[in-house]
Formats: C-alpha cells, sequence, structure tokens
C-alpha cells in the first residue's frame, strides 16, 4: 500500500510540475508579444540570432551542470523560440495593419 500511496503523491507532483510549466509558457508568450511591440516600435528585426547564440550557450552550460540531455531540452527551446517569433509576426502584422 505504501508503494501505491508513493506512486500516487509523484504524480501529483508532476501534475503540479506541469501546471507550472504551462504558466510559465504562457507568461513567455506573453512577454515576447511586448518585446514584439518594442522591437516594431524601435524597427528591430524580429530574428536577433546573436541574442539567441548568446542565450543558448547559458542554457547550455545549465543543461550541462544538471546533467539533463542536451539534445531533447534543445528541441524544447527550439520550439519554443519558434513559438516567440510565431508570436512576434503576429504582433508585426497587427500594428501594421493599425498603422494605415
Amino acid at each position: 500500500m505504501l508503494k501505491n500511496h508513493t506512486h500516487l503523491h509523484h504524480r501529483k507532483e508532476l501534475a503540479l510540475i506541469d501546471e507550472k510549466i504551462i504558466t510559465l509558457v504562457h507568461q513567455r508568450n506573453t512577454i515576447s508579444g511586448e518585446i514584439g511591440k518594442i522591437k516594431f516600435e524601435g524597427k528591430t528585426k524580429i530574428k536577433q540570432p546573436e541574442i539567441w547564440n548568446a542565450h543558448s550557450q547559458i542554457r547550455n552550460s545549465k543543461i550541462q551542470r544538471l546533467k539533463l540531455d542536451q539534445k531533447m531540452i534543445g528541441k524544447i527551446f527550439k520550439s519554443i523560440h519558434k513559438e516567440s517569433i510565431k508570436i512576434q509576426k503576429k504582433v508585426f502584422k497587427d500594428l501594421k495593419k493599425n498603422e494605415k
């Protein structure tokens, strides 16, 4: 019975972590939209590879320290970054439409 209780406890912990991940992704997407507005107003390009590369190096160091699967975490961040670009492109499109 104790084993089953522990199993259920861990499942609940994972569910809470999943909820936190979802909330963090939502917060990140909101910030990406705000950054899109700033980039639009400053006439800055959406894609800034130098910033992406700098952040990737910092992330990679932490990934190595925590002994996580670099490939898996890389896929996650590429997907998150792709979504951020999509959000910022939509912001640009909406703001251009409002200028007319």
